[in-house]
């Protein structure tokens, strides 16, 4: 998105360059051409990496919804890169409801990435009826234990608006060490995944939601099931 702040401090000719140059994506081209230029283009930028010109790439909002406890705020601390959930700038997280209005929280890498941190559904501060879904480019449903009516609802109203959605099922390890206690004879970490992962997928096909994008998470376990696999999708798609 190209405002006038942007491009106040260049002069007619330089803007018609940029923006000639970003429908031809050769904006690197203007910066190796402007050898002794450095008003031609700001510092920050000389990268060349779209990702990190935020006047290039416009701002992804992406909703963090879901059950209130179901772990979103941990998750948008996890998602940022954040290696515990006291740093600076961290969302705020407890064993009570801690997110009581949105709030937006930005990538520190991608960073046209917004995170909004929406308060939980089946609370008294639930704004599911008031949002303003068309704010939003990416809707992130959080949800853990079960899959629950309220997600499916949800899922299923975004998706009639031809919103994107992502369906996270987090907190895997728990569910995990409860089967091995459970079942300690016949647990089957693979299986136990599949079964999951397929309520999930079979869950949002009722709903209507085509060809759903299900990742299975432990927010205090980054490096297992598909964390990864969801950093990568959101690289690629965004």
């Amino acid at each position: 998105m190209y405002t006038d702040e942007v491009f106040c401090a260049f002069c007619e000719e330089e803007v018609e360059d940029l923006i000639r140059a970003l429908h031809e994506s050769t904006l690197c081209d203007i910066v190796d051409d402007g050898e002794n230029d450095t008003a031609r283009v700001p510092q920050e930028s000389a990268s060349c990496d779209p990702r990190e010109m935020d006047f290039v790439s416009p701002i992804i909002n992406i909703a963090i919804m879901g059950q209130s406890g179901s772990g979103k705020s941990t998750f948008v601390n996890a998602i940022r890169g954040l290696q515990g959930d006291e740093e600076e700038g961290a969302a705020k997280t407890g064993v009570v409801e801690t997110t009581i209005e949105p709030k937006a929280y930005p990538h520190p890498k991608l960073r046209n990435l917004l995170f909004w941190d929406l308060p939980g559904t089946g609370t008294p501060n639930c704004i599911t009826q008031s949002v303003s879904y068309h704010e939003y480019d990416l809707f992130i449903i959080i949800a853990s234990e079960r899959v629950r009516h309220s997600d499916m609802e949800l899922a299923k109203k975004i998706w009639s608006m031809k919103k994107k959605l992502y369906f996270i099922r987090n907190k895997i390890d728990n569910d995990l060490r409860a089967s091995q206690l459970r079942r300690s004879k016949t647990y089957d970490e693979r299986k136990i995944l599949n079964e999951i992962r397929d309520n999930c997928i079979q869950g949002l096909n009722n709903s209507g939601v085509e060809e759903p994008r299900v990742f299975l998470l432990s927010c205090l376990e980054l490096d297992k099931y598909d964390f990864s696999l969801l950093l990568k999708t959101l690289e690629k798609e965004w």
